[in-house]
């Protein structure tokens, strides 16, 4: 089977077909996900620098810091690779110590030190420096932008809004939106919506009407329309769908 992973278009390419023989590590700060073919179990490791050392240590500073600052978005690893095959063993280690649930802890840490040492000495920090210089600065606006739409969808937004809360043009919001997520703003904003009307649907016993008003739709029929169109069915359906579900999970 082959998931993909996904990365900000606007650095180097818009997705990586990994076979699941593979690992693939995003660095600090990257915008991805993961797409799988068929239905699938995705194991993942999510963990703070700080985790291995505190910001204000030297070990922080001159091992840790390097690298997540450094202009790889992205690193694969492949069992055929001696040094890459170490790092998957490490983390198939560290997986199996999860399902062990008696003070796994500290082990589980000295593995991630082990994985770290080994990237430290095959790290590339100069690779691509202008690059990421570029990406970042797309990446930070784009996650404001987001940011900005996560915190007032429930309010009248507009392409001009967004593009001021990252203090750029309308035509440069809609370039960072479209290179790093393939969306525009307005229509990332109405998915978003969407989405939170969704959870209203299934978690809340609120009528149709208050939940678009209260997701930011100016009408309930403009919210009805949109939510077809995005979930093939009408609100009530849904929500009737989520429900039935809910109890067939409980018998």
């Amino acid at each position: 089977m082959t998931t993909n992973f996904y990365i900000s278009k606007s650095y180097q390419q818009r997705f990586l077909p990994i076979d699941t023989r593979f690992f693939t590590a995003s660095n600090s700060g990257i915008l991805h996900r993961f797409e799988a073919q068929s239905s699938t179990f995705i194991p993942n490791i999510v963990f703070s620098p700080t985790l291995l050392a505190s910001e204000k240590s030297l070990i922080f500073e001159n091992f840790i810091s390097p690298v997540i600052n450094a202009a790889v978005p992205y690193q694969t690893f492949a069992p055929h690779v001696a040094w890459q095959n170490d790092i998957l063993q490490n983390l198939q280690q560290i997986f199996a110590l999860q399902e062990t649930k008696n003070n796994n802890e500290l082990r589980t840490i000295q593995h991630l030190l082990q994985i770290w040492e080994i990237l430290w000495n095959e790290f590339d920090a100069t690779s691509g420096c202008e690059n990421l210089r570029r990406f970042n600065y797309k990446q930070a606006r784009l996650q404001t932008m987001m940011q900005y739409i996560h915190d007032h969808y429930t309010e009248e937004i507009t392409l001009e809004m967004i593009a001021d809360s990252a203090s750029i043009s309308k035509s440069g919001a809609l370039h960072i939106f479209q290179s790093g997520i393939q969306s525009s703003p307005v229509a990332y904003l109405i998915r978003y919506r969407l989405a939170q009307a969704a959870e209203q649907l299934y978690t809340t016993q609120k009528s149709v009407s208050v939940i678009a008003e209260e997701t930011g739709f100016t009408s309930a029929g403009y919210f009805c329309r949109k939510f077809r169109q995005h979930y093939q069915m009408s609100p009530n359906a849904y929500r009737r769908r989520k429900t039935e579900q809910t109890a067939e999970g409980m018998d």
